[in-house]
């Protein structure tokens, strides 16, 4: 129940974002040009230029869902519009609507680029870049040396590929499709304690045998529907029983006689858990608290980690107690109490070959592991096809 708790914070605290029901991002490019003389900060100016005619090429290709926007292009159209509304002479005339959607631009974006391609020299020059998503998070930040011939005539440029290189280590386009995982968890043990002891004058016996068997089974049924967001449905069973066995034949009763005694403890849990949780809260909604992070590593690879938490159901527990012997014999009917409970899963998959410009990502396979306290195994088997634009 816990850890349920715990995955529905942090699925909270991920997907509390305004892009969430969004497949299209943002870009926000805010260029800079510098130079020691007039002639330098031209060049400066129309190496920027060409960078953006390339880099917005170069996204559109790789990242079909990616918009740009340049901050100087949306401070020329608001800032007139700002002015105006300051100008008594502007009457009732209304522009908030369109100044509001620009603004809009700036306020959510995804993720904002700030550049700046100056000569350094006739034929040198430096490409500076720096990207950063809107939590602040630094994606990409490089200053390499070019040449000015690069940056006008190479299309795309050194800068330009290495900013889409970077970038293809993120989930930049959401990848949506199924992800399927088959949870089952096994456990048979049976323990035994035995040693002589001494009453009533002769040899006697303690045994204690305790068996435990427990078999449970979740079916997750997912869908990722964006960056993080992720959908679908749960089954989830479970039996579990324990039965001790105890033996003593030197029992002592209140009355401070001693004799043979069997006590036997019979308890069975059961559950039937449906349906995904719907507790985390964006935009006013209840969604899922399920979520979907994909990881692209360095050597190129990735990872896919998958939280969830399931509806809270009921898991019945009935007890059996029965003793007899020489005192305290117990003969009641069973009882049954029903308790609430929830299950979580919690799984990082990979890492498996890929990269973020890839058009599908899609893996099958099963692992097992083994507790080595309780000796209980879990084995789980899963496959997702996610694809994106």
């Amino acid at each position: 129940m816990k850890k349920a708790i715990a995955i529905i914070a942090v699925i909270f605290l991920l997907l509390n974002s305004n892009s969430i029901y969004s497949q299209e991002v943002y870009f926000l490019f805010d260029g800079s040009y510098s130079g020691e003389n007039r002639e330098q900060q031209v060049l400066s100016r129309s190496f920027n230029a060409v960078f953006m005619i390339d880099v917005n090429q170069a996204i559109q290709k790789e990242f079909p869902c990616a918009r740009i926007f340049l901050l100087q292009d949306i401070s020329r159209f608001c800032l007139p519009e700002l002015e105006l509304q300051r100008n008594p002479a502007f009457g009732d005339q209304k522009v908030d609507e369109r100044k509001n959607k620009l603004l809009n631009h700036i306020n959510n974006s995804d993720y904002w680029v700030s550049f700046c391609f100056y000569p350094i020299s006739e034929e040198m020059a430096i490409a500076s870049l720096k990207c950063s998503d809107k939590k602040g998070k630094k994606l990409v930040s490089f200053a390499i040396e070019t040449t000015s011939g690069d940056l006008m005539l190479s299309h795309p440029s050194q800068a330009v590929t290495k900013f889409i290189k970077e970038l293809s280590k993120y989930e930049i386009c959401p990848y949506t499709g199924t992800m399927n995982f088959e949870v089952k968890t096994e456990r048979n043990e049976k323990t035994t304690d035995a040693y002589p002891i001494y009453c009533n004058g002769a040899d006697k016996q303690y045994k204690k045998e305790v068996e435990f068997i427990e078999k449970s089974v979740e079916i997750w049924k997912l869908t990722k529907t964006d960056k993080y967001l992720t959908e679908g449905t749960l089954s989830y069973t479970l039996r579990e029983e324990s039965i001790t066995t105890e033996l003593n034949e030197c029992y002592l009763c209140a009355s401070g006689r001693k004799g043979s005694r069997v006590y036997t403890e019979k308890i069975i849990q059961t559950a039937n858990i449906e349906g995904l949780s719907i507790e985390s809260v964006s935009k006013g909604k209840n969604i899922p608290d399920a979520r979907t992070e994909i990881t692209f590593l360095e050597d190129g690879t990735y990872t896919i980690k998958v939280q969830a938490a399931s509806k809270t159901g009921d898991l019945k527990v009935k007890t059996e107690r029965h003793a007899e012997g020489t005192c305290d014999v117990i003969n009641k009917p069973p009882v049954t109490t029903t308790q609430k409970a929830d299950v979580p899963i919690n799984e990082t998959l990979g890492p498996f070959p890929g990269s973020g410009t890839d058009k599908v990502l899609s893996q099958n396979g099963s692992y097992q592991t083994e507790n080595p306290v309780t000796k209980e195994k879990t084995t789980v088997t899963y496959n997702f096809n996610l694809k994106r634009d």
